[in-house]
């Protein structure tokens, strides 16, 4: 019941005082009918909520200052990271996205949100989001796959999703959590192996 109280506006803090001393009003004791005993301990109470409304204030502040922090540092965290990070719904529309995956596909974030992700992947690999995303979302196993993802300039790079389905407090909503590496420099190093190994063999 407290913590419900703890909730109310000033306003409507107000309007209760006001109707309980309207309520009250038969029983309350008038100023010049107070012992000067009696009006110290009065002032005396006011002064100690005054004091304890002061420090709740200060607390409530305090905290907000706090989260404050904490989401500027999470914020950082998230769009610098070193890697792409973004969120899909079941339907494949992106929810969120950081700054670094907005870089990787010369996109701005707000370019992103609200599209579906599979604009962005090379139309032939779209089977495989497709495939990977149904996979994922029936047996909610974190999962991963590798396609080529188009960059604004309709360059495309190879990149590796890291997947995991996420659900709401309820367990009635699911989204899609993807990490987002850019892996075309290895496979460049990969190919270049193979064909050195496959030069080897015929000179053999």
């Amino acid at each position: 019941m407290e913590r419900k109280k703890e909730t109310l506006s000033g306003s409507e803090l107000r309007e209760l005082a006001e109707k309980k001393l309207a309520m009250d009003g038969g029983k309350t004791e008038l100023l010049s009918e107070m012992s000067s005993e009696n009006m110290a301990n009065q002032l005396h109470e006011l002064q100690v909520h005054q004091v304890e409304l002061k420090m709740q204030n200060d607390e409530l502040r305090r905290i907000h200052g706090e989260l404050e922090k904490s989401r500027d540092r999470y914020s950082h965290l998230y769009d610098f990271a070193p890697i792409g990070y973004f969120t899909v719904t079941e339907k494949g529309i992106i929810d969120e996205a950081n700054l670094t995956l907005a870089s990787m596909l010369e996109e701005t974030r707000s370019s992103l949100i609200g599209k579906p992700f599979s604009r962005l992947v090379l139309k032939e690999d779209q089977d495989i989001f497709y495939k990977h995303r149904t996979q994922l979302l029936e047996t909610e196993v974190s999962q991963s796959c590798e396609l080529r993802l188009v960059k604004k300039g309709e360059d495309a790079f190879c990149a590796r999703l890291e997947c995991v389905v996420i659900k709401n407090k309820e367990q009635d909503l699911r989204n899609i959590w993807v990490a987002v590496s850019d892996i075309t420099e290895s496979k460049r190093v990969e190919e270049a192996l193979r064909a050195s190994e496959s030069l080897k063999k015929d000179n053999h």
